[in-house]
């Protein structure tokens, strides 16, 4: 009947992460001027299902809003992901989209901006 507002309002956060993150991260930098990579797309880590994934969403923010943007995930199979070794190299901004245990201690280097909302990698 329209009553459960926690789940409502757990919702709309949610959902609203990923222009949080943007929003976030053009605080920062100058989108426009940036390769971006998200490291994840599945719905939750381990899983190779994208769908309800906000990763998705992210992306579709972020096509517009930076110069590049680059896509990987363990699990899930796209011709237009590439390796997570390649969008280190090629990414200015990384962005951890799901913490796959295969993210857990990846070489990052200096210089590259990585955006871990579960301090995932160290």
């Amino acid at each position: 009947n329209n009553r459960f507002f926690l789940g409502h309002s757990a919702m709309l956060i949610n959902e609203g992460m990923p222009a949080f993150i943007v929003e976030e991260l053009s605080k920062k930098f100058n989108l426009k001027s940036k390769k971006v990579g998200i490291l994840g797309m599945a719905f939750k880590a381990e899983s190779d299902d994208p769908r309800s994934s906000l990763s998705y969403k992210l992306r579709k923010i972020l096509k517009v809003s930076s110069k590049k943007l680059f896509c990987s995930d363990e699990y899930i199979k796209n011709d237009n992901f590439v390796s997570k070794e390649e969008l280190i190299k090629k990414s200015d901004i990384i962005i951890l989209g799901v913490p796959h245990k295969n993210y857990k201690g990846l070489k990052i280097p200096k210089g590259k901006y990585v955006y871990d909302m579960w301090d995932f990698i160290k």
